[in-house]
C-alpha cells in the first residue's frame, strides 16, 4: 500500500485514488427527491447522517436538460453497523425530509423494509410487530407519537425548527 501511495505522489496518477476491490465502503448514490424544493443543503445534511459525503451533490438531467429531481453523490459508508452482512451503517431507502418524500439507491445496497424501515427483507416478507423507533408494541413506525427532527434526528422539534435547515452543516465548518 505505501509503495503504491509513493508511486502515485511521484508520477503523474496525483488525481487518481487507490481503492480495494473488496470490502469497498464508497459508493455511488442516486437520491430522488420528489419535492423540488428541499435544498441540496438539506439533502446533503440528511444524507450525512448516514455516510460521509465526498463529492456532491451532482444534478442529474434528462436528454432535454430537465432536472429530474434526482442528485447523485460519492459517500463513503460508516462501519460499525451489526445488523448488516457487511457490516457498513447504510442510509435507508425511502425517507422524508420534513414534507418532502424521497428515495435512495446505489450498488450493493441491502434490502430495506418500507413497513417497518429495517434491513434485510422487503415489506411483502415483513413479521413486524413493534415500532421500530421506539421499541413499543402498541403502535408502528408511521404512528409513532415520538416526534424528531427527520434532517438531523434528533428528538425536541421537528424539521420546520431545526437550527441545520438550510446549512450544509459541513461546510459552513470549513
Amino acid at each position: 500500500a505505501e509503495k503504491c501511495a509513493k508511486l502515485i505522489k511521484d508520477s503523474g496518477l496525483r488525481e487518481y485514488e487507490c481503492g480495494g476491490l473488496q470490502c469497498n465502503s464508497k459508493r455511488w448514490v442516486v437520491l430522488h427527491m420528489f419535492d423540488p424544493f428541499v435544498s441540496d443543503a438539506d439533502v446533503t445534511t440528511f444524507l450525512r447522517r448516514y455516510a460521509e459525503v465526498r463529492v456532491g451533490p451532482v444534478v442529474l438531467s434528462d436528454t432535454r436538460t430537465v432536472w429530474t429531481g434526482k442528485r447523485q453523490y460519492l459517500v463513503e459508508l460508516r462501519r460499525g453497523d451489526n445488523s448488516t452482512p457487511d457490516g457498513f451503517t447504510h442510509p435507508p431507502a425511502t425517507f422524508s425530509i420534513g414534507g418532502g418524500r424521497g428515495y435512495l439507491y446505489y450498488w450493493d445496497q441491502p434490502e430495506f423494509c418500507r413497513k417497518c424501515r429495517a434491513f434485510g427483507h422487503r415489506e411483502g416478507a415483513c413479521d413486524a410487530e413493534k415500532c421500530r423507533k421506539c421499541n413499543r408494541s402498541w403502535h408502528n413506525t408511521r404512528n409513532c407519537p415520538v416526534k424528531e427532527c427527520s434532517l438531523c434526528g434528533e428528538s425536541g422539534h421537528l424539521f420546520r425548527q431545526c437550527e441545520k435547515r438550510g446549512k450544509d452543516m459541513d461546510r459552513a465548518i470549513e
